[in-house]
């Protein structure tokens, strides 16, 4: 038998975003002036964290779902995703709802922080903020 502590550890920073994400956006409300524009106001880089921290929230859970089912197919004889009584492809599909937006946790901040750091050196605003900001949701 294979210890489930190590499959179930992914749970972890599945916590830690929704920690983050709950945080984040506390930090954003609280500290931003009042106003219809606060959130337009908001820097590109702390646009692209909150996107992160809320795709972390979705994304996570799921991995830690679809493991949890693995871990019940090799210690308990369950049949999820067996061929006599589940589905093999269905590890696929839980597997590509966590990686797609994977991909896009690890790149979102440094794309943020690059954006941020020009705009800051040459002095200028972010041309089409809306649209990019707007973009990043629909990643």
């Amino acid at each position: 038998m294979a210890l489930p502590g190590r499959r179930l550890a992914v749970v972890l920073p599945g916590l830690r975003g929704d920690g983050g994400l709950l945080d984040r956006s506390e930090y954003e409300h609280r500290e931003k002036p009042r106003g219809i524009s606060r959130w337009l106001t908001t820097d590109i880089f702390s646009w692209t964290v909150l996107v992160q921290s809320a795709q972390i929230f979705f994304a996570f859970p799921l991995l830690g779902s679809a493991l949890f089912m693995l871990l019940l197919d090799r210690n308990f004889a369950t049949t999820l995703f067996a061929v006599e009584g589940g589905s093999p492809i269905l590890w696929q599909h839980l597997f590509w709802f966590f990686g797609h937006p994977e991909v896009y946790i690890l790149v979102l901040p440094p794309m943020g922080l690059i954006s941020y750091i020009l705009l800051r050196f040459c002095g200028r605003k972010l041309f089409g903020f809306k649209f990019v900001v707007c973009r990043r949701w629909r990643c």
